[in-house]
């Protein structure tokens, strides 16, 4: 989606990574939960949503690393998705991590995070 929108070429490896991941999400949505039951549509639709709202962070977010100081750029990203995700504290039963394997897990997350 980025060269529809920025000024960037359409890369053979990114073509190429179609191809999988269109199979991918045909796999998930045929193969169900495993447990018999088919996959809802409101399932697909969230991940497809998910994905698409991704790609539009990703390619908004790289014009605007070009106008902004990367400071700036950073500070109003956590901000944002502080705020976005805030009202979610209140819905688990638990949200600390409750073992060193999530921690580490975590931890990993937030090291190797290409955000």
């Amino acid at each position: 989606m980025a060269p529809l929108f920025l000024p960037e070429s359409w890369s053979p490896v990114a073509l190429a990574a179609l191809v999988p991941a269109g199979a991918g999400i045909v796999l998930i949505a045929l193969a169900g939960n495993g447990g018999g039951g088919g996959v809802r549509p409101l399932a697909i639709a969230t991940g497809l949503g998910s994905g698409a709202l991704y790609a539009v962070l990703v390619i908004y977010g790289k014009r605007l690393r070009l106008q902004l100081h990367p400071v700036t750029f950073a500070f109003w990203t956590y901000l944002i998705a502080a705020v976005a995700l805030a009202p979610l504290l209140a819905v688990p039963a638990r949200v600390l991590p409750s073992s060193w394997r999530e921690v580490g897990a975590l931890l990993l997350l937030g090291i190797v995070s290409p955000g």
